[in-house]
């Protein structure tokens, strides 16, 4: 879920260290954008040589099926790169057309290992969480305005096109009871009853946000699949300064006394520490675990 500015840090990283040319396509240009879909496949061998960065491949679905062409004719690694919003339309279409021909890399918020040191870092952090724009912006006011600013165009607009099709003003809403329900046991019904809606819905609402990376779940251990499965899991807006927008908390005092702090912190040292996990590894939390009287 990071913004366009993590994406392009990373693409700019390439430049000087691939050992050829390197052309960029940034699918929300209109020029690009046409260019691409009028002729994908002619418009692209061009560049076989070349490596291809592609911004927000989500817009342009066709693109899949095309490069699934292009590299069966031609299966050197590294031709391209593509860079996008996950949702889980996007993750089928890459699944069921490039599969065995794609590596996915998940870029997470900035770490706090990998900031500068400052004044109040910690506090600072997590309060503005790890989005770039958000943490590099020059006053508290600004990363809040942002934050504010991200949260409406990824409600209004990002889903929508992502392809979750639901009302923008009862998501709204779900985000509102989600953020209160952050770091708590997930129960879905009565989220539901509360909206209308049905839990089932409410479930595709937290499935779609899960592999879109706006929330983390934990479910509980246990030493079988099973249980763990049946279980209600623990779920966690996975940014902090995202989580800290919809609370209203706009600077470093307010943070530490609103009542829902403990939980805000208890999130943000979780998202730290899973971000410093191999990705092999999957977190999980321990119940609380009563023992029967006798």
């Amino acid at each position: 879920m990071p913004d366009r500015l993590a994406k392009a840090t990373l693409a700019k990283t390439l430049e000087g260290q691939v050992g050829k040319g390197i052309r960029y396509f940034d699918l929300e240009r209109l020029e690009d954008f046409n260019r691409l879909e009028q002729d994908l496949g002619f418009f692209l061998e061009q560049f076989r040589d070349d490596l291809d960065i592609i911004y927000d491949v989500q817009r342009l679905p066709a693109l899949f099926a095309e490069l699934r062409s292009l590299l069966d004719r031609d299966r050197r690694p590294g031709r391209f790169l593509l860079l996008g919003s996950a949702s889980p339309l996007l993750m089928r279409q890459t699944a069921d057309f490039l599969a065995g021909r794609i590596e996915y890399l998940t870029l997470h918020p900035l770490h706090l290992l990998e900031l500068e040191p400052r004044p109040d870092l910690l506090k600072q952090h997590w309060r503005r969480g790890g989005f770039p724009v958000s943490w590099l912006a020059d006053t508290a006011e600004l990363s809040y305005r942002w934050r504010q600013n991200f949260i409406q165009t990824y409600v209004e607009r990002d889903l929508p096109m992502l392809g979750l099709d639901t009302d923008p003003v009862r998501f709204r809403t779900f985000l509102q009871m989600l953020t209160a329900s952050h770091g708590n046991l997930w129960n879905a019904e009565p989220l539901g009853r509360s909206l209308g809606v049905s839990g089932k819905t409410i479930k595709h609402y937290l499935s779609f946000l899960e592999s879109s990376f706006f929330v983390t779940v934990l479910y509980p251990y246990a030493s079988k699949l099973g249980k763990r499965l049946v279980k209600s899991p623990k779920v966690y807006l996975t940014d902090s300064g995202v989580l800290n927008t919809q609370l209203d908390v706009t600077d470093s005092a307010s943070i530490t006394l609103h009542p829902l702090a403990g939980t805000s912190w208890e999130g943000y040292v979780i998202q730290q520490i899973i971000q410093c996990l191999p990705q092999e590894i999957t977190p999980f939390f321990f119940p609380n675990l009563r023992r029967n009287r006798m």
